[in-house]
């Protein structure tokens, strides 16, 4: 009981050392968009910062047929007017440093290009092109796939930008849809998560989950695999693996390691 009494102020003096040690001050901070909009909502980039400490977002906004187009059009800086035809429009852009707007539009959820999707730590910029169909001339020769999948209705075109904005690389993505999360590490090296129905020459020896798994929905019909795929830094695959999960929110680089949420 005597050595209990010794220890307790030492477990209460690291206690308020901890939360001493955990204090913030906020900056800034502001409400974005329209209502209805969710940033987490887009299962993709829904937050990015740039070599100059941008903030970029990506959101999904819920249609409101109470709105009118004037309503939806006070929060955005340019591009097309909002589409109160469609269920969600995606709605993107940037704030600087300082919570200050840069940019901001509406995007057809079904057509879209995002070019400011991610940013490495060397300055380059990737962005993601998404059209339901139509999209069919070729990307960079000795890319992952420098054509895109003749059984994917959804074309998805992935892109790499030097600091100064000129094209070093495109690939598509057999993604069945436009759900795509990315992370790079220092290397330049790039990580895709995204959502696939391509069972066969996909993954590469080795990896976490090799074969395709075949799992049913109440239609009967076969549900994609989520994957995860590692690109080098001219667009070349390095790995790519299956990963048991039906939804990727995050994918993180840290000391070597990827982190997967």
């Amino acid at each position: 009981m005597k050595s209990i009494f010794k220890i307790f102020p030492l477990l209460l003096i690291l206690f308020f050392l901890k939360v001493e040690g955990q204090e913030y001050d906020r900056t800034w901070g502001t409400y974005i968009g329209p209502a209805g909009t969710d940033l987490g909502h887009s299962h993709m980039n829904y937050f990015q910062l740039d070599a100059n400490e941008n903030f970029h977002f990506y959101s999904n906004v819920k249609t409101n047929s109470s709105y009118s187009t004037a309503y939806y059009s006070q929060f955005v800086t340019a591009g097309p007017a909002y589409d109160l035809s469609q269920f969600s429009n995606f709605y993107m852009g940037s704030f600087n440093s300082t919570g200050g707007l840069i940019s901001a539009q509406y995007a057809d959820i079904f057509n879209y290009n995002q070019q400011h999707f991610s940013f490495d730590s060397l300055g380059n910029t990737y962005g993601l092109q998404f059209v339901n169909a139509g999209m069919s001339a070729p990307a960079t020769a000795g890319t992952w796939f420098p054509m895109p999948e003749a059984n994917e209705a959804d074309k998805v075109l992935f892109s790499k930008q030097s600091p100064t904005g000129t094209l070093l690389w495109k690939t598509y993505l057999p993604n069945d849809h436009a759900r795509v999360v990315v992370n790079h590490d220092p290397a330049g090296n790039t990580y895709i998560v995204g959502n696939t129905n391509k069972q066969a020459g996909f993954s590469t020896p080795g990896v976490f989950q090799e074969n395709y798994e075949v799992i049913y929905d109440p239609n009967s019909n076969i549900q994609p695999n989520t994957y995860v795929a590692k690109l080098d830094a001219n667009g070349s695959l390095v790995w790519a693996t299956y990963f048991p999960a039906s939804l990727v929110y995050s994918i993180k680089f840290h000391n070597g390691f990827i982190f997967v949420g």
